[in-house]
């Protein structure tokens, strides 16, 4: 499994015990040595540092690929949706949760771009793509302001 723009590693630490290799990888050393001290007990974990642009692994590597609001900070978003297909098997999932535009420019960090949040569903759109399963996808919002949108998907790579 690999956790792309994984954070201190809070998803990792209550996956990583079903998994038999899990993978992080966040752009921020403050963030890797974070979440390397979280986990280090975790024989299974590798917490590393590296861009989700270009991610430093040969192609077919994992069997699930997490995005996890990794998009929401992305430059580049569909660069990196191609990435984590890249490094995926035949016969993997990709799963993606991001905020959609609606109101992210307010409530972004500042190393999110302008362009970075408004793109997600349109990133979505690269697993229906040939070789791919049809990809369930939904968009949830929150009935309470700042009425946040988030998008979650599920891909089957064929």
């Amino acid at each position: 499994m690999l956790d792309i723009a994984s954070g201190d590693g809070v998803l990792a630490e209550l996956l990583a015990p079903h998994s038999r290799r899990y993978v992080c990888i966040d752009t921020s050393a403050r963030v890797v040595a974070a979440a390397s001290e979280r986990l280090r007990r975790l024989e299974n974990v590798e917490v590393r540092e590296g861009d989700m642009h270009a991610l430093p692994f040969k192609d077919a590597s994992f069997d699930l690929v997490v995005l996890m609001h990794a998009l929401t900070y992305s430059a580049r978003p569909a660069q990196a949706v191609a990435e984590a297909a890249r490094v995926l098997r035949k016969g993997g999932r990709l799963l993606l949760s991001s905020l959609t535009g609606t109101n992210t420019r307010r409530w972004s960090t500042p190393t999110a771009t302008s362009t970075s949040a408004s793109r997600p569903r349109s990133c979505a759109a690269s697993p229906r793509r040939p070789g791919w399963g049809s990809p369930a996808q939904t968009v949830t919002r929150e009935r309470r302001p700042p009425h946040f949108e988030v998008i979650s998907l599920i891909a089957h790579k064929s």
